[in-house]
């Protein structure tokens, strides 16, 4: 190869390199917005469910960056309270779990009347907590089922579920400061085995008190 044409060479690919700076912060923005179309898209058809999304590790990350409006549990903060976090054979609190139709994020009327009960528990529940001395917080725990999707789809829409139950519990008066909201995926079945129909106890959010 002549000179001329290995200098038309490297200039192709130095011109072909991504750019840094604000190239990088354009393309994760861009990302996080397409992301959030194609939530929004899969849970405004109805002929479309989250799964079409195509969810991966990455995307999942940004989508998720932006959904900041309560406090998620950290991983150190799961550690220190595993036990409690065995929720199979812990009271529950008389607080009632909320389910969802297969590949949904948004409670029907049916599950969404559940609310204000849980809400009017979870109060008295925090409020006598605080009042022997301990901090109390309100644990919304989403699940997903594991009939379809990589588990990257399944913590994404468990977490989501979770998001779900937690706006409607402030819309209903709790306090938002009170709320964490941690997304499980399909780690913690009620049944293990079956089609979507028959696992659908596993597609809830379950609503613990946390005492410190």
């Amino acid at each position: 190869m002549n000179k001329k044409g290995s200098m038309l060479l490297l200039l192709a690919l130095i011109l072909g390199l991504p750019g840094c700076g604000g190239g990088d912060k354009k393309a994760k923005t861009t990302k996080a917005h397409d992301m959030s179309k194609k939530v929004a898209q899969a849970e405004g058809d109805s002929n479309m469910t989250l799964a079409d999304a195509e969810l991966s590790d990455e995307s999942l990350r940004s989508f998720f960056d932006g959904m900041d409006e309560f406090v998620a549990m950290s991983d150190e903060e799961l550690e220190q309270v595993a036990d409690q976090f065995a929720w199979a054979d812990a009271d529950q609190d008389d607080l009632e779990a909320v389910y969802y139709a297969f590949g949904k994020t948004t409670a029907d009327e049916e599950q969404a009347a559940k609310i204000a009960y849980n809400v009017e528990q979870a109060k008295k529940l925090i409020a006598d907590a605080r009042a022997e001395g301990s901090d109390a917080q309100l644990i919304v725990e989403g699940h997903a089922c594991a009939s379809a999707g990589t588990p990257e789809y399944n913590l994404a829409i468990s977490e989501k579920r979770a998001q779900d139950v937690a706006n409607r519990l402030v819309e209903a008066g709790l306090d938002r400061d009170a709320i964490k909201v941690v997304g499980r995926g399909n780690g913690m079945l009620v049944v293990t085995d079956g089609d979507r129909e028959e696992q659908w106890p596993n597609r809830r959010v379950e609503l613990h008190v946390l005492r410190a």
